[in-house]
């Protein structure tokens, strides 16, 4: 019973989610960002209008991305250096078979059962739709 009441490390051990994760629901899967996927994801996250592609990046660390290229080389980078604690996922619709946005799992400790979902967004067209509802379910396990 002395062993529960031991003090645990404050600091989780991070550790990287497979690469070969794909997560599939009835509406929607997730699987690993892939360089195929960045023009599509640049076409939905860049629309032609300033004001709203500005919108659309204003509270995320990164974007709005040059082109379809650059977007390519952040993510691809992001995963095949892998910080121990994330992954780039693209979210695929498949009610309209297209592909709808990206989220990250981030922070993930197995030992604990545990990740955080950051980094998410959606091309305009997939908001206030099923799509998060259903990711973020498949994402809870």
């Amino acid at each position: 019973m002395a062993s529960e009441l031991e003090p645990q490390p404050l600091t989780p051990s991070f550790e990287a989610p497979p690469l070969s994760l794909e997560l599939d629901g009835p509406r929607v899967s997730l699987r690993p960002f892939g360089a195929a996927d960045a023009d599509a994801l640049f076409a939905i996250s860049h629309p032609a209008d300033h004001e709203a592609r500005e919108r659309h990046w204003r509270f995320m660390p990164y974007g709005p991305f040059e082109s379809a290229d650059a977007l390519r080389e952040l993510y691809l980078s992001n995963n095949r250096t892998r910080p121990a604690h994330m992954l780039a996922l693209v979210v695929f619709d498949k009610v309209s078979q297209s592909l709808a946005g990206v989220v990250h799992f981030m922070n993930v400790v197995p030992a604990n059962r545990v990740l955080e979902l950051g980094g998410i967004w959606y091309g305009d067209a997939f908001k206030r739709t099923h799509v998060n509802t259903e990711a973020t379910r498949l994402s809870s396990g």
